[in-house]
């Protein structure tokens, strides 16, 4: 049989790529130091220690954050905790998040051109390098993003169903503040009050109506959730306004350059396709859906520029409209251009695909020594060891990347986008299955987090850090239930232990009042843990 596999894919085949996507990375690792630990941090604060209004992170308010991921991620982790421990079954809140997202975008691009068109906007969004890792993080820019795709397929409804598109607008700017805050709904509010004057299509009674409507749900919903925590804590109103203040700043050279350098690998192949989309149209006038996308674009570039602390992981809203962009062009995407990026992708991906492979066969076998030696001293101590399940997923994955290779229709402008998620897909899958044990053993706190609790002495209530980030503060109190207070924020804290991170060799320079008790630190890290005792006390 000689059939070929339509593109753009089948739903069921559509689906599958995105749960391929979705779930890998999700289950069967531990906290590593890094966006995700905060999360599973904040989570446990919840389950344990009742915070569930406001976040906390190892018994202080984090402001940085909204509720709403972790209230997601408390309830999936409770309804999972009979069959999965509790960071695996809080993660999977990302993926219900992300997959909400792909829809959503799905949604806006059809209704704003057409269906094929949303079709490649979710496909450009699953390529993107600067949403892979962080889609698989407990983070709260995964709901904003929700939220965020929410409000814009609000928007677009508004022409056509402006009640419903309304009600939506407000519930996506509510989930959008009440996960990232302020900063999380100023382009999609900017955006949706100007769209009267962008088309004559928003330029409508009803619209105007519903926009109303809109900003009075979102008032309505955030000022319950404040008055809640105010009602809880006083104070946490301002608390929290401040902090969302404190996150703009006038814009800076480096923060120009910053983004610069960000945007283009990030949001890679989202804006040359974008690109195209403008270059083709542009000897007429802008379609609505195109003027509304290009404000969208605009609008969410200047509250980057205006974040005082830029960071990689913020730059996951413009993927939205920017992929929305490019999807409405794909179809007309010349066929040179389309081919370049299949190949690119194809030789690419194999490449890469089959070093993934060949260094997994290396761990496990130890053939060739040269090659398992290498990954021995980048991780000291770990050894390699052969799990049916990571190489069934594996296998699957990569024979199912082959197949679409191999038998995909070949005259269509969706090869190339198809074919580069597959992709990116089927590297992300290879790095969760085949290299997992290996990077979980290297960014894996669990060790260091136990032979810290056997050092700290019995009753200790308080322990004092130093030079510890989030991240790790997140980890040990989930792993050992150890809450840190900084003594960059409070000062000397009288506790009668003391925590250290420090670089190798560093000294830690605290005098003759304290005795050291304990070192440690992961196999390859410079960063070493030093726990100390005041003179004088027992616990």
């Amino acid at each position: 049989m000689n059939s070929r596999i339509a593109l753009p894919l089948p739903p069921g085949l559509f689906a599958l790529l995105i749960a391929a996507y979705l779930l890998p990375g999700q289950l069967g690792h531990d906290l590593w130091k890094a966006e995700d630990a905060i999360g599973i941090g904040i989570v446990h604060q919840m389950l344990e220690h009742g915070q569930w209004l406001v976040p906390h992170l190892a018994g202080e308010p984090y402001w940085e954050d909204g509720p709403f991921h972790y209230w997601v991620a408390a309830l999936t982790a409770k309804l999972l905790g009979w069959m999965l421990a509790p960071h695996d079954g809080a993660r999977l809140a990302n993926a219900l998040m992300m997959a909400a997202v792909f829809a959503l975008v799905h949604l806006t691009g059809r209704d704003l051109y057409g269906r094929l068109e949303g079709t490649s906007a979710v496909l450009v969004l699953l390529g993107c390098l600067g949403l892979l890792v962080h889609a698989h993080e407990t983070l709260g820019e995964i709901s904003m993003l929700a939220g965020q795709a929410l409000a814009w397929y609000g928007i677009a409804l508004l022409r056509g169903k402006p009640y419903r598109g309304g009600w939506l607008l407000g519930l996506g700017l509510t989930v959008a503040a009440l996960s990232k805050g302020v900063p999380a709904v100023a382009a999609p509010l900017a955006v949706a009050l100007a769209a009267p004057l962008l088309s004559s299509g928003w330029r409508r009674r009803e619209v105007l109506a519903a926009l109303t409507q809109a900003v009075l749900t979102f008032a309505l919903l955030v000022g319950a959730w404040l008055a809640l925590a105010e009602r809880g804590s006083a104070g946490t109103a301002q608390a929290w306004w401040q902090a969302n203040a404190a996150q703009f700043a006038v814009p800076q050279g480096e923060a120009l350059d910053f983004w610069g350098r960000v945007l283009v690998w990030a949001t890679f192949p989202a804006w040359p396709l974008a690109a195209w989309t403008l270059w083709e149209s542009r000897r007429r006038v802008f379609p609505p859906g195109t003027r509304i996308l290009i404000a969208a674009i605009a609008a969410t570039l200047a509250v980057l520029l205006f974040l005082g602390d830029p960071r990689e992981v913020y730059a996951m809203p413009v993927l939205l409209p920017l992929s929305l962009l490019a999807g409405a062009g794909l179809p007309s995407l010349r066929r040179g251009a389309a081919n370049a990026l299949t190949w690119f992708g194809v030789m690419s991906i194999g490449i890469l695909g089959a070093t993934v492979w060949f260094g997994w066969f290396a761990m496990t076998t130890g053939f060739p020594p040269s090659v398992a030696r290498h990954f021995t001293r980048l991780e000291p101590g770990f050894v390699g060891q052969f799990s049916w399940i990571a190489f069934v997923v594996a296998l699957a994955c990569t024979l199912g990347w082959l197949a679409l290779i191999l038998k995909s229709e070949r005259s269509t402008a969706f090869r190339s986008v198809t074919f580069w998620a597959a992709g990116i897909t089927l590297l992300w899958a290879l790095a969760m299955t085949l290299l997992l044990a290996w990077i979980d053993y290297g960014k894996s706190y669990r060790l260091v987090a136990q032979a810290l609790k056997k050092n700290i002495p019995a009753g200790t209530r308080c322990v004092e850090s130093r030079g510890l980030d989030e991240a790790q503060r997140a980890i040990f109190d989930y792993r050992i239930e150890v809450l840190t207070r900084r003594a960059e924020r409070h000062g000397d804290t009288g506790c009668p232990v003391l925590l250290v991170q420090a670089q190798q060799g560093d000294s830690d320079n605290l005098g003759p009042g304290w005795k050291f008790l304990w070192e440690g630190r992961r196999p390859r890290d410079r960063e070493r843990y030093r726990l100390y005792q005041r003179v004088g006390t027992q616990s």
